[in-house]
């Protein structure tokens, strides 16, 4: 099958976007050809990555993906204002290769146009419509959902364009592919066809992480890779520790954001020697510092709306055999940490402390704790590896092609 994916972010940029697309078109390669059009690698500082320049247009491949790289107008993602700039420029940069011939359809049988950034998938709409071949619309954030969790206010004017933009795409995709059951939910709350709707979990390539035993000494290390903005709160993570009157604690904070300058102020300012601020890395350093690490951290703003979020940072914590600490609201990712005794989860850092005293050593916490990670392990194993994940989701694009053809009285080569 030949397919089209359009997305924001890609490798080797490092966020799970990326990660995600990346995984599957990997995967999907080996028996399909496929094509992502997407920028050039800048997130999240708003630099292009070393062996990049900002052209209007080049091709590459990427471990067998045929990669269409177009220019956008460059910006950190430091506030809104640079996010829509670079998500527009995107958007526009996109219609205008295709009006000058840089991006042709080539027989393509799909459209995948992912999101957020909501803007991506109109470009992956309007290709599907142009050459009448089915749109599937994949949803990894909702993001009028997103915006509430952050204190978006439902009667402003950027609330209400957002979600019916998003809304728009729903109704016009052919299927929609969503990464939780909550998602799926809303969006039949919102009046979409529950049938229309598959869930297609995040996961990892498992046979990618070599795990290793931790050290065992007296510090209990704790480890935050991701995105640093307002939708993690990580003042908030840091606050959590500050209440937690242990003294022999590490806490490595991984990645870059929005609010990495407030974060590092505030440390400055409230002098915390204990917790480092190690900026942005590649993966596999991502994973060393997992190795050392007693917990892997998932920190989300305490927010209703954010309960139905799972972070694909809890399934690289898991694959590395770390316990979870779960810092944020109750939902899906609570239920499956407690029932499968796969981590933490409490409201404030005097929990945590008590929780801790409970052990009459270290020794027996982190004993303790390694359990908990071998549980982590084998339940990622279990459920969330990539490959099947992936398998899962070419089978929804080959129903969806497979319908579309039948409507038009064609032959469809998913069929095959």
């Amino acid at each position: 099958m030949n397919i089209l994916y359009v997305s924001q972010f890609f490798y080797p940029e490092i966020t799970a976007g990326a990660f995600r697309v990346y995984e599957t078109c990997k995967l999907w390669s080996e028996n399909n050809n496929v094509t992502v059009v997407t920028t050039y690698p800048n997130y999240p500082k708003g630099k292009i990555y070393k062996g990049y320049k900002n052209h209007l247009f080049s091709k590459e491949e990427v471990d067998g993906v045929n990669v269409y790289r177009i220019k956008s107008i460059i910006r950190a993602n430091t506030n809104k204002i640079n996010r829509i700039i670079l998500y527009l420029s995107f958007l526009i940069s996109a219609f205008l290769n295709t009006f000058i011939g840089n991006i042709q359809m080539k027989d393509y049988d799909v459209v995948v146009g992912t999101s957020g950034p909501v803007f991506a998938p109109l470009f992956a709409y309007y290709m599907a419509k142009k050459n009448k071949i089915p749109f599937v619309l994949e949803l990894r954030d909702i993001t009028f959902i997103q915006m509430l969790g952050t204190f978006s206010s439902k009667n402003s004017m950027y609330f209400k364009m957002i979600k019916a933009l998003e809304m728009y795409l729903c109704k016009r995709a052919d299927h929609i592919v969503v990464t939780t059951k909550s998602f799926k939910e809303i969006l039949i709350e919102e009046g979409m066809d529950e049938n229309e709707i598959d869930v297609v979990e995040n996961g990892i390539l498992i046979n990618n992480i070599n795990h290793e035993e931790r050290s065992k000494d007296n510090i209990l290390k704790f480890c935050y890779a991701g995105t640093v903005g307002i939708s993690q709160d990580i003042k908030g993570m840091i606050d959590f520790f500050e209440e937690m009157k242990i003294e022999n604690k590490e806490v490595y904070i991984i990645g870059h954001g929005a609010e990495w300058e407030s974060i590092e102020n505030y440390i400055k300012d409230k002098e915390i020697s204990y917790i480092k601020l190690l900026g942005s890395m590649d993966k596999s350093k991502v994973e060393e510092y997992y190795q050392i690490c007693d917990m892997g951290i998932v920190k989300l703003k305490d927010s209703n709306e954010f309960a139905n979020f799972i972070p694909s940072k809890l399934f690289h914590i898991m694959a590395n055999k770390r316990p979870v600490l779960y810092l944020g609201p109750k939902g899906e990712v609570t239920d499956m940490i407690q029932n499968n005794d796969l981590g933490l989860h409490f409201k404030n850092g005097l929990e945590l402390e008590k929780y801790i005293k409970k052990f009459e050593s270290i020794e027996e916490l982190k004993n303790s704790l390694e359990q908990m990670g071998n549980n982590a392990r084998e339940y990622t194993i279990e459920n969330y590896d990539r490959e099947e994940l992936t398998a899962q989701y070419m089978n929804t694009l080959k129903k969806v092609v497979t319908r579309k053809a039948e409507d038009k009285g064609e032959y469809s080569k998913a069929s095959i």
